[in-house]
Order: structure tokens, then sequence, then C-alpha cells
């Protein structure tokens, strides 16, 4: 039975290779090295996973079959890399590369997550205020000083319906960028929106230097591990790009697999108006050439990681003074818009 729903987070996938890496390394068998594991498990949905991992290997399953029952937590990169484990023997190796894969990945997430928060507490915070005034404060203001058959002049008048209308996009925009979200992560339903959301990212000024930083990150660390464990270049190319997170650079890496396939350089089909640089193109070509591709491609997945955390830490530390004044914008027209019909309600009436 397939389990669809995520069961374990990106902290206990990163321990649990780093566990079963060093017990298999100790010469424990794979059945006896889960089964310690499932014993030593902090929670109670991480010993599911485990116990039933392992009942499936001791019934005569394939530790790859077994963990493909968890496609959420075990995306087709690992099941990859295992099965090729699997198949020339060096399971242990392969355990202990996607141990250091996952608390890589682990560290790049819980870093964006620090950067992250306090932006998107400030915005929402001003979303609220913003809102709760504009739609409440204002338009009160509005109709007291109509009921007081007080004339505004026009340029309040102006004022406090553009702010309105200003407010209204704003909602709006939030609105779209939500349901924009969803549709993104119900890529059976819609594809065609995450295919379109896709393209945009790639494109984005600044944030799309990270954004492509990332992506090359974790393309080229995949493809290490997968040609490391002796998984055929075609293959990891296609497997690379599913676990890209973009299908503008899946289907890229597909073009590339089946260039590969018939015999050809993989990297020729690869396009530098894409998410891959010309500089990074040509180191690949070059390693290509030499014969050095597996360790090219490390070096290379750790210089883009770099660059990537790097870029988000700069383009967020950026990014938070400007929602400071960008709040601070909303806030000071929100109080001329209260403050002007207050003081023209008490110049006009006497």
């Amino acid at each position: 039975m397939i389990v669809k729903k995520r069961a374990l987070d990106a902290a206990q996938r990163a321990l649990l290779w780093r566990q079963l890496g060093a017990l298999l390394r100790g010469g424990l068998p794979l059945p006896d090295a889960l089964l310690a594991l499932g014993r030593d498990a902090e929670t109670a949905v991480l010993r599911r996973v485990i116990d039933s991992v392992r009942g499936s290997v001791e019934e005569g399953e394939p530790f790859s079959a077994a963990l493909s029952l968890f496609p959420r937590d075990f995306g087709p990169e690992v099941i990859a890399c295992v099965n090729a484990g699997e198949r020339t023997g060096e399971l242990a190796a392969t355990v202990a590369m996607l141990a250091d894969f996952s608390e890589k990945a682990h560290s790049m997430r819980l870093r964006a997550g620090m950067v992250l928060t306090y932006p998107i507490i400030l915005w929402l915070f001003s979303l609220l205020m913003c809102g709760s005034l504009y739609g409440w404060i204002v338009p009160t203001a509005i109709s007291v000083s109509e009921s007081l058959t007080v004339k505004m002049p026009l340029f309040i008048t102006v004022a406090i319906r553009a702010l309105f209308v200003m407010n209204v996009v704003l909602l709006l925009s939030v609105l779209l960028a939500l349901a924009t979200i969803l549709a993104y992560r119900m890529p059976g339903r819609l594809p065609w929106v995450r295919h379109a959301v896709d393209g945009v990212l790639l494109k984005i000024p600044i944030w799309g230097r990270y954004y492509r930083a990332l992506i090359l990150a974790r393309v080229m660390r995949t493809l290490s591990i997968l040609l490391r464990a002796g998984v055929p270049l075609h293959e990891s190319l296609v497997v690379a790009g599913e676990a890209a997170g973009n299908t503008r650079v899946a289907e890229e890496l597909r073009r590339a697999s089946s260039t590969t396939r018939d015999g050809e350089r993989a990297t020729e089909a690869l396009r530098s108006d894409g998410v891959f640089s010309p500089a990074s193109l040509w180191a690949l070509r070059v390693a290509e050439q030499r014969g050095d591709f597996e360790e090219t491609l490390e070096g290379l997945s750790s210089y883009f990681e770099e660059t990537a955390a790097i870029g988000a830490a700069t383009f967020l530390t950026a990014a938070e003074p400007l929602a400071i004044a960008v709040v601070g914008l909303f806030s000071a027209a929100t109080i001329l818009a209260l403050a002007a019909p207050t003081v023209h309600l008490y110049a006009v009436i006497p």
C-alpha cells in the first residue's frame, strides 16, 4: 500500500539516513539495522515508517521497493540511488551519500526559513492593519462627514478613494497569489499553471538568480549521487530533472537524456538561456571530455549551494528594509487619510 501523505520531516529523513549509514558501515545487516532504528525512533510516525520498510525487506522486497511505499518521503532520486547501490553492492556508501545530501538540503531550508520569518510576519501584520483601517475606519470617517453635510475638498476625497482602491488591489493580489500557490501544488489537476509559474520563477530579475542557483545545486548534487552509485547517465538525467522541482528544467533534462541515449553528449542538449548558465555548461562540457564528470558535478553542486544560500540571504536581507519602508508608507498614507477629514471637520464646523 502506497502512502501518499508525507510522514517524515526533513530533519527526520536526514537523521534516518545518517544513522542507517553508520549501522551498515558497521557490518550490521539491513533488516537488523532497520530493527535497531525502529526501536530507537523518537516518534511513533518515524517508528511506523521504519517498521513498514523493514517488514517489506524481510518479506523479500528490495530496499528501494520498500522505500517506494512512501513516495512523498523518499523521492525518485532517493529510490534510484538506493536501487543502484543494491545493484552495485555499495548500499552503505550510497546511504552515506544520501545522508550528506539530506543534511545539506535541510540546512539550506533552515537558513531560508530564518531569513524569511521576519518579512512574512511583517507583511501579515501590515496587511491586517491596512485592511482594518481602509475597510472600517476610513469609510466611517467619510460617512460621518457626509452625515454632517460637510463637503470634503477634492484632494482629500481623491486621496481616500485612491487608498481604498489600492487596498482592494492589494487584497486581490494576495488572494490571486494564494490561488496560484494552491494550483501550483496540484500539478496533476492544473499542470499548465505549474509550467507557467516555473518559467516565470526562472526569469524574475533578482530572485531568479538565486532560484537558478538552487535548482542547479539540486540537479548537480542528484546527478553526482546517482552517477557515483552506478546509475546510467540517461537515467540519472531524468531522475535529476524530477528532483529539480521545476517542470521547465525537467523537460530540458529529458531532452538531454534522449540525446545521451542516442550516443551524443548530454551537454549538447542543454541550453544556456534556461537554468544552466554558460559557465556551468562550459565546465560540464570540459568535464565530459576529460572523463571526471562526477567530480566536477560534486564541486559545482557545492559551489551553487553556497551561491544559493548567500544569494537568498542577500536578497531577503535587502527585502527586509524595503518591506519596512513600504509598510511605513502605507501607515503614513493611512494616518493622513484619517487625519485630513478630521482636521477639515474641525476647521469648518463652528
